[in-house]
C-alpha cells in the first residue's frame, strides 16, 4: 500500500509541476532583474509602464506580473516621476526570470490602467541599454520619442 501512495503522490506532484510550468507564471529561483527609469514627467506620475526589449541574445519584457493563462500583464505604477519595472526573458520554453548580462534596445510604454491595453499615451525609446544581473537605469533624458 505503501509503495502504491508513493506513485499517487509523485502523479499529483508531476500533475502539479506541469501545471505550473504551464502557466508560465515566471516563478524560479533565480534573482529578477529590474529597469529603472528616473526622470518621467510629472504628468506620467499614477500612470503605468510597461517596458519591451531586444537584442541579438535577449528578449525582455518589464511589468509586474504575467499571467499567460489569461493573457495579462499587470503593469508597474509611476511615483514620483521613476518606476522600477521587473525583467522577464520570453522564450519558446515560457517565461522566466531575466537576470543577464546583455546589451539591446529599449521601448518604454506608458498607459493609463495597470493592465496592458492597445492605448499607450506615451513611448520612450532607448537605443542601447546594458544590463548588468538583470539590471539597468536610464533617465527619461537618454531616450528619444520613436
Amino acid at each position: 500500500m505503501a509503495h502504491k501512495n508513493f506513485w499517487l503522490g509523485m502523479l499529483v506532484a508531476l500533475a502539479f509541476g506541469m501545471m505550473v510550468v504551464g502557466c508560465g507564471d515566471g516563478s524560479s529561483d533565480k534573482e529578477q532583474g529590474k529597469f529603472v527609469l528616473t526622470g518621467i514627467p510629472v504628468a506620467y506620475n499614477g500612470k503605468y509602464a510597461y517596458l519591451e526589449g531586444g537584442g541579438s541574445r535577449i528578449e525582455i519584457i518589464g511589468c509586474q506580473k504575467i499571467n499567460m493563462a489569461t493573457e495579462t500583464f499587470t503593469l508597474s505604477k509611476i511615483t514620483n516621476g521613476k518606476v522600477s519595472l521587473p525583467l522577464w526573458s520570453f522564450s519558446d520554453a515560457g517565461v522566466s526570470k531575466y537576470s543577464g548580462n546583455d546589451t539591446g534596445e529599449v521601448c518604454v510604454l506608458i498607459f493609463n490602467t495597470a493592465t496592458m491595453t492597445d492605448d499607450e499615451i506615451e513611448e520612450r525609446f532607448f537605443s542601447s541599454v546594458t544590463f548588468s544581473k538583470g539590471n539597468a537605469t536610464k533617465s527619461w533624458n537618454d531616450g528619444i520619442d520613436p
